[in-house]
């Protein structure tokens, strides 16, 4: 059923890839690739090369290649056979992984049509398949057949750890391009894929032909599903909303978020906010907002802009609120779908299916990464868990970090706690083996802990935070440090979540929210 799944995909595929190419294709090609044209090549003969792709099960599968001449390793640009990203478009990739490379898909079935000379194939499949390279030579008037045998270096899924981008903008008109959107995920390994129509007061963008849950659909364990990201302001930033039963927008009050949110939480959406660094956006402003009512699910900490400010992230654990990470490509601003993706970890003897990882996503089941793949347990706990303790007992910490140099091998871990890095180990080999750190520590109040990666190529990782409640207190900072934050918040609410928001916005509605928030901050501090 596999084998009669993927064929399918190539030939809707291969249609797709029509529209993009200059050499006809004949009924039934599984999609037929051909060099951009330059003047040493424009005059050689061509000669087909087809190429087969093999999961670990013995099945086709969709999968990442780039192509070299292998006599002076000067990367060959190919153009994508379907789903390409216009904004990226002739350009290299920028992902660590493929860096300097022109990675595109195969539905599993691919044939470029070269002209004669040697060449180095290179194939990948997400982050937990190993490179394989093949090295061939065209001969003129010769066609070349490669079979390429996917394996993996590590098997999340079978440990419950199941991948996926919950950032993604893509035009959904047709059953072929959904097919082509859910292929290219395929090819990434990411299992569940979120295409997110996207709003601002005026207008949406990335249309689907469907909305809501209706709108899901999969191939084995491979999943696309529909959300929004709208509200959409350059005041209060972007918002996430996953698992959508419909599309929730309220034009007329645009700048409340909150009520927004409320509405989709209580017919089973998961509510997030994008961009949760630095000042991109300016999302930190409607975090203040909308974090004291619990109606913020997760926030995105990696995005395609390779920004890592984690500080408002943690000043947001040392206010006492827990909230989960994820991480998304952005696409098609990033170069592909799963440049940065989010792992949820399911509860055990459930199936993937997305009610199943957006529920892993707001329990804080999750880590976010570019490359390394972490682990992290306190007291063999894993993350997102709250343990109930008493002062004086002991926790044993735990974390590894983990993958191949061209993946991301890690040089440095580190863990924090109330925003301050505790422990940390480093290495200098470049290797496939783990980079593991064990850390004691004794209760002495409510704390959170995060383990973050990075890999010698730059790509990080980070896990959501597992919290430890001593004598049922939140874990939040004390004393000045409180105080501190609190100040903090009261200043963007009273300054920028009032004077920046535009005049005809500062409703009466908008007004009373901003208050009782502000009563809120008051009341958590002495």
């Amino acid at each position: 059923m596999t084998r009669i799944l993927l064929f399918l995909i190539c030939l809707v595929c291969a249609g797709t890839a029509t529209a993009h190419q200059t050499m006809p294709h004949s009924e039934g090609d599984k999609g037929e690739l051909t060099l951009q044209r330059t003047a040493s090549t424009a005059q050689r003969e061509e000669a087909p090369v087809r190429i087969q792709f093999w999961d670990e099960h013995g099945n086709l599968t969709p999968a990442m290649l780039s192509l070299a001449n292998a006599n002076d390793w000067r990367e060959v640009p190919l153009a994508q056979q379907f789903l390409p990203n216009e904004l990226h478009r002739g350009r290299a990739s920028s992902r660590r992984q493929w860096r300097g490379k022109f990675p595109i898909h195969s539905s599993g079935e691919t044939v470029l049509s070269l002209p004669d000379g040697q060449y180095t194939l290179t194939a990948g499949k997400g982050l937990e398949y190993r490179r394989e390279k093949v090295s061939f030579e065209v001969v003129a008037g010769k066609g070349v057949s490669l079979s390429v045998k996917l394996r993996r270096w590590i098997d999340l899924p079978s440990q419950g750890w199941w991948s996926g981008d919950p950032h993604v903008h893509v035009t959904r008109d047709s059953a072929k391009q959904d097919m082509a959107i859910l292929t290219a995920a395929m090819a990434e390994d990411i299992h569940l894929t979120s295409t997110l129509q996207m709003g601002d007061a005026n207008a949406l963008f990335f249309s689907s032909r469907q909305t809501g849950r209706a709108a899901n659909l999969h191939n084995g364990n491979y999943w696309l599903a529909s959300g929004q990201e709208d509200p959409r302001t350059p005041e209060l930033g972007h918002a996430i909303m996953l698992n959508t039963n419909r599309l929730y927008r309220d034009t007329d009050n645009y700048y409340l978020y909150g009520d927004l949110f409320a509405q989709a939480r209580a017919e089973g959406a998961v509510t997030g906010l994008a961009h949760y660094f630095q000042a991109k956006f300016h999302t930190y402003r409607a975090g203040a907002l909308l974090f004291p009512d619990g109606l913020v699910d997760f926030v995105e900490l990696l995005d395609n802009s390779d920004i890592f400010r984690p500080e408002l992230y943690y000043d947001a654990l040392n206010l006492g609120f827990r909230i989960p990470v994820s991480a998304g490509s952005d696409y098609p601003w990033g170069d592909h779908i799963g440049d940065q993706r989010t792992y949820v970890k399911l509860r055990p003897q459930q199936t993937l299916d997305p009610q199943a990882w957006y529920e892993g996503l707001k329990a804080g089941r999750t880590f976010v990464t570019q490359g390394p793949l972490i682990q992290f347990s306190i007291n063999d706990r894993d993350i997102g868990s709250i343990l109930q303790v008493e002062d004086g007992e002991a926790l044993k910490i735990r974390a590894a970090a983990q993958a191949p140099p061209y993946i991301g091998s890690p040089q440095r871990l580190w863990l924090v706690s109330m925003g301050k890095v505790v422990a940390q180990v480093s290495r200098n080999e470049r290797d496939d083996k783990a980079l593991t750190l064990l850390y004691s520590d004794i209760v002495k109040g409510s704390r959170w802990y995060v383990v973050v990666a990075q890999a010698h190529n730059g790509a990080l990782a980070h896990s959501s935070p597992i919290y430890v409640i001593a004598d049922g207190q939140p874990a939040r900072l004390r004393g000045d440090g409180l105080q501190a934050l609190v100040d903090k918040q009261r200043k963007i609410l009273q300054t920028e979540g009032r004077e920046a928001i535009p005049p005809e916005q500062r409703t009466d509605a908008y007004l009373s929210w901003l208050k009782r928030i502000e009563s809120y901050y008051d009341s958590i501090t002495p």
